[in-house]
């Protein structure tokens, strides 16, 4: 009886850690783009004749003296040009911007013309993190940090760094940053320029608005800037979408029936 006791027991022992190794392997797994993600685009700029956030969520965007120009343009009526100083772009602070341990995308297209630093993506809260992705022309390098500036010297819990080539060719870009899990990865035109594997740091909350143009020390244009949180949308090298990320249709199921929605949130590439 004993004997029986035991076998149950060690198969039961078994089946438990089984179920934990599939369901920590689930969790790590990308998830698929498919149309049921849209919710996880939390801020989509198409810049096509205002500063309005196409996302089902409206953020609020303050366009600064930021103004839209309609012959640099890559898909769509229009992008963001910076030309001046006081050209920075705040976007309020909200919860869907609480990245935590989430799988996140930070994307758009770029065309550089002048500047010092450009910093298309600065959220900074003092005393405690600073979220920062820029390229530093004079180095020729594009970089994502996250960094702990609550005491001291500052700390880089994150950090990806890579030399690129060509963004000064009055050309628009794609820049990108993905976190799946506990991998991060950059990406420069669709390749993988750098990584960090096996890093799962929390982010947590930063109290704080997300800035594009961070000083107004940019020159040129923005287009498509998208924030996803909870999904990474590539995590290794890809092809560049050829079109604007448009608005699609969701399925709801309602009662017995299933009819489509139009909804104002974003397909995935």
């Amino acid at each position: 009886m004993n004997h029986l006791c035991k076998n149950i027991m060690t198969g039961k022992v078994l089946l438990v850690l089984t179920l934990l190794i599939l369901v920590g392997s689930a969790e790590c797994k990308r998830k698929k783009p498919k149309m049921e993600y849209k919710r996880e685009t939390k801020l989509l700029l198409h810049f096509d004749g205002d500063f309005e956030d196409s996302s089902r969520f409206s953020q609020e965007v303050d366009f600064g003296d930021a103004s839209i120009d309609t012959t640099n343009v890559k898909f769509g009526s229009g992008s963001a040009l910076f030309d001046s100083a006081t050209d920075v772009i705040t976007i309020t602070n909200s919860p869907e911007f609480i990245f935590g341990s989430n799988d996140f995308t930070i994307d758009l297209r770029i065309r550089y013309t002048l500047g010092s630093t450009c910093a298309f993506f600065h959220q900074r809260e003092d005393d405690n993190k600073l979220i920062l992705f820029k390229y530093i022309p004079v180095l020729d390098t594009l970089s994502f940090t996250i960094y702990d500036i609550s005491s001291g010297p500052w700390n880089e819990l994150v950090y990806l760094y890579a030399t690129i080539t060509n963004f000064e060719d009055g050309e628009f870009h794609h820049v990108a940053i993905t976190r799946n899990c506990d991998k991060w990865y950059l990406f420069y035109d669709g390749i993988v320029i750098d990584s960090d594997i096996g890093n799962a740091f929390d982010i947590g909350s930063i109290d704080a608005d997300i800035e594009i143009n961070y000083l107004g020390t940019y020159r040129g244009n923005i287009d498509e800037f998208r924030i996803l949180n909870g999904m990474a949308a590539w995590t290794s090298d890809f092809d560049l979408p050829t079109s604007a990320y448009t608005i699609g249709q969701e399925v709801r199921k309602i009662g017995m029936h299933t009819e489509p929605t139009f909804v104002k949130y974003q397909d995935l590439p």
